[in-house]
């Protein structure tokens, strides 16, 4: 399972992505927890959302960060890709 996590917090996204390899392990799955620390790196390293399906099976977003909040990036990506759980 691939998921990406926007999170401006460094010690918010390190206790999410501890949370996330608990929950992997106990459910016997490979999780790999791609960390982005602003919703404008999330969309400058995955461009191909513009035009493609997501690479990642579930997104984890913050609400309140700089520019563009989780919401409006949330939104933005399901628009594209209805399958990911954003």
């Amino acid at each position: 399972m691939r998921i990406a996590y926007c999170e401006d917090e460094p010690v918010q996204a390190a206790l999410v992505r501890a949370m996330i390899a608990q929950w992997a392990k106990s459910w016997k799955t490979a999780a790999e927890v791609i960390l982005y620390e602003s919703v404008e790196e999330f969309l400058f390293k995955n461009d191909t959302l513009v035009n493609e399906t997501s690479p990642y099976d579930v997104v984890f977003l913050d609400i309140a960060m700089r520019q563009m909040n989780g919401v409006e990036l949330a939104r933005a990506i399901r628009q594209k890709d209805k399958r990911i759980s954003a």
